[in-house]
């Protein structure tokens, strides 16, 4: 053979070597990524679904248990957080109205400190009335006492007929006091005296009220 035909022959044999090189190539090649549509990217999540449909299908008795007590730690977790927000709320309430109480405390113990002085002002003029009331009473029965020794000292029909009068004009509970006051021996002659015996029971009946006040 000659050289010639050697030279032809070889360049042949690189030439279908280098065809067939690239058409394995072009076929083994990665196809270029494909820009995904909506379409294409629903029908992806409806086939992830439809797979986990299917590996749910295959879990056996005990996976079936675990997922089961996990879906009631999530359940029971999701009650502790809604407990522990009401727990919050109701504290932050009572927060509220220890502050409110705190405040209205202040606002008392401020009225307190206020009135105070008017306060004991007021109790001293009390007092002072109540003194002037016994010294009332005191001068009061002073004078009564002094009666009844009038009246003792008259004849029993003259102070009975005054004492009479004295009930007619409503004057009881005074005319009353001063026959309390006589001595038992003087009383005696002088309701003895008394001819009405309406006036007479009304004079007994206010002698027990008197007996009572004295104590």
């Amino acid at each position: 053979m000659s050289g010639k035909k050697l030279l032809v022959i070889m360049g042949v044999l690189g030439l279908v070597s280098f065809a067939t090189a690239f058409v394995l190539t072009q076929m083994f090649r990665t196809a270029p990524e494909v820009r995904k549509t909506e379409e294409m990217i629903r029908q992806e999540q409806a086939d992830r679904a439809a797979l986990a449909g299917v590996e749910t299908l295959k879990l056996g008795p005990r996976e079936i248990e675990l997922e089961k007590l996990i879906k009631e730690l999530k359940r029971k977790r999701a009650e502790l957080h809604q407990r522990t927000r009401n727990l919050e709320q109701r504290e932050k309430r009572i927060q509220v109205a220890i502050n409110q109480l705190k405040a209205e405390a202040a606002e008392l113990e401020t009225l307190r400190v206020q009135l105070a002085a008017p306060l004991v002002r007021l109790n001293e003029l009390k007092q002072g009335i109540d003194k002037t009331r016994v010294m009332i009473a005191q001068s009061e029965d002073a004078k009564l006492k002094a009666l009844a020794k009038t009246f003792a000292a008259m004849p029993p029909e003259s102070s009975g007929g005054i004492i009479t009068s004295m009930c007619a004009d409503e004057r009881i509970d005074h005319a009353a006091k001063i026959v309390w006051y006589m001595n038992d021996r003087d009383r005696a002659k002088l309701l003895a005296a008394i001819t009405d015996a309406k006036v007479t029971g009304m004079l007994l009946e206010r002698f027990t009220k008197i007996q009572q006040e004295k104590g």
